[in-house]
């Protein structure tokens, strides 16, 4: 199939009429193409000869090389891992492609056209045209982003100013960012410009050294985005994990351990055998490299879709707004609880970590006095727990909510019907 070398290109969705229930957007790197940097030629017969990779991210004429064995181009078929093997994991999830074209004179010039601050806009922009319905802007998103990609992606989602309500949309939607050899920092290890340099000598482009100098001068940039990203991380509930390169390119490591991983506490981590630019492309199912991508991913979705389980006993409003079960209320009174509603209390109540366990049982000890107080045996409306910061105090107010004790020590004290509220401030 054909992919736009630049913008979105949705290289598969559900057939029989069925609609997708999650969006995974790829991003490829420096000298990338939407295709090609995800595509590796292997023989047909599924031989070890060395395979043709994919012409990737250059049209440069290669300069001879030292021969080895190969077969013709006939007897390998490409292998585009986002339409061929990704939907075997996920039938139900439609898969985009996006493209970009970066000059490295404008890389990190904000006012340029070229720079990667222009291509995180369009990136929201053209995922905004893409979730045009309520039910796509619903369903949930993961992004896989291999080499600096991974900084347009962050940046996307960090970003401020006029994209503000288009980012806050996309970032509330994001399920979880996988990150393939980005470059998260600008140290003295790994800095930008080193990273530009190797790519450039890896793709056969002649870098400019004058350049270069000016990309190390901006690699605080790097770390502006990595900051402002760490605070998106802080206030969403977004999962991130971060491959590394385990084989050179050349002799040179592209991006260094240190650099790879942005440091975030909830992060997870892990390695591909690979070089930098083979980390993304994959030949089979069967391929552990794919295997090992595809096993997040799934954890992932697996995970978003346990915490969206109606909990017993628990009525938390939903976007669409639905009163618990057995309340009937006059219209009047349905739209007064709606404008109570907010989207960030129940964000915040999703958010909070279930228990450990059995760590919170003890607030059921009869010694405790919870439990008298539920029974209408203390005179007292209010029942007062106080705890230090941090101390778990939220934990154990989620933990009090849903349990399915908390009803049966009410209907003691009364058979009616309870409804069981909370506020959680952010």
């Amino acid at each position: 199939m054909e992919v736009e070398p630049i913008g979105p290109t949705v290289v598969y969705e559900p057939g029989n009429g069925k609609s997708h229930n999650l969006d995974i957007v790829l991003v490829h790197g420096l000298f990338g193409h939407p295709k090609k940097s995800w595509s590796l030629n292997v023989p047909i017969d599924g031989s070890n000869a060395v395979p043709h990779e994919s012409s990737d991210e250059s049209d440069t004429e290669r300069p001879p090389q030292k021969k080895r064995r190969t077969k013709g181009r006939e007897l390998f078929r490409n292998v585009f891992w986002p339409q061929h093997l990704l939907p075997e994991v996920f039938p139900q999830a439609r898969i985009v492609t996006w493209g970009y074209d970066v000059q490295i004179e404008q890389l990190l010039n904000p006012a340029s056209r070229a720079s990667l601050f222009h291509h995180a806009e369009n990136l929201l922009s053209d995922l905004m045209m893409l979730r045009k319905t309520e039910v796509e802007r619903r369903a949930p998103l993961l992004f896989i982003a291999h080499s600096p990609g991974g900084i347009v992606v962050k940046d996307a989602l960090a970003s401020s100013g006029h994209v503000r309500e288009i980012s806050e949309q996309i970032v509330s939607a994001t399920l979880g960012v996988m990150f393939l050899g980005t470059p998260h920092h600008g140290s003295n290890v790994a800095s930008l410009g080193k990273i530009v340099f190797e790519l450039s000598k890896v793709f056969l482009k002649k870098p400019n050294v004058q350049i270069l100098r000016g990309l190390e001068i901006n690699s605080e940039i790097l770390e502006r985005i990595s900051r402002s990203f760490g605070q998106v991380l802080a206030a969403a509930k977004m999962k991130v994990h971060s491959f590394r390169e385990e084989l050179p390119s050349k002799g040179i490591m592209i991006v260094a351990p240190t650099s790879s991983t942005i440091g975030y506490l909830h992060e997870t981590r892990g390695s591909l055998h690979a070089n930098h630019r083979n980390m993304a492309k994959f030949s089979s199912t069967a391929d552990v490299k794919f295997q090992r991508v595809t096993s997040v991913l799934q954890d992932w979705v697996n995970k978003s879709l346990e915490n969206q389980k109606p909990q017993q006993n628990c009525h938390v409003l939903s976007d669409t707004y639905e009163l618990p079960d057995g309340l009937v209320f006059d219209r009047e009174l349905q739209m007064c609880l709606e404008t109570l509603y907010s989207r960030e209390a129940k964000s915040r109540f999703e958010d909070i970590e279930p228990t450990y366990r059995e760590t919170y049982n003890w607030l059921f000890n009869r010694e405790v006095g919870f439990e008298d107080w539920l029974e209408g045996k203390i005179s007292s409306n209010i029942y007062w727990i106080q705890g230090k910061p941090a101390s778990g105090k939220s934990t154990l107010m989620k933990f009090a909510m849903t349990s399915d004790l908390i009803r049966e020590f009410l209907k003691h004290y009364d058979e009616n019907y309870w409804v069981i509220a909370g506020f959680f401030f952010p």
